[in-house]
């Protein structure tokens, strides 16, 4: 797995994990060492990350499946940008 894939299955449910919190998972379950950089490029900031928290959780289980469905995060925002524009 590369870092930007440890990094995702370190979230819990609550994907309000901090920075420093997730770096010290990943460090403890895989023995690597991930930077703030690259944790916001993976899941974007923590500030970012926890607006999420008012999301329905119907919502979120939507997006997972449209990110199963897509086959990757790049594909998934492909096919929004294209909804986007269908409005």
């Amino acid at each position: 797995m590369n870092k930007a894939e440890l990094i995702r299955s370190c979230l819990d449910e609550r994907y309000l994990q901090t920075n420093q919190e997730i770096q010290e998972l990943v460090l403890r379950k895989y023995g690597v060492s991930v930077g703030q950089n690259e944790i916001i490029n993976t899941l974007g900031s923590f500030a970012e990350r926890s607006k999420t928290r008012v999301y329905d959780p119907r919502v979120l289980g939507i997006a997972k499946r449209l990110l199963e469905a897509a086959g990757s995060p790049r594909n998934a925002r492909r096919v929004i940008t294209f909804l986007d524009c269908q409005r």
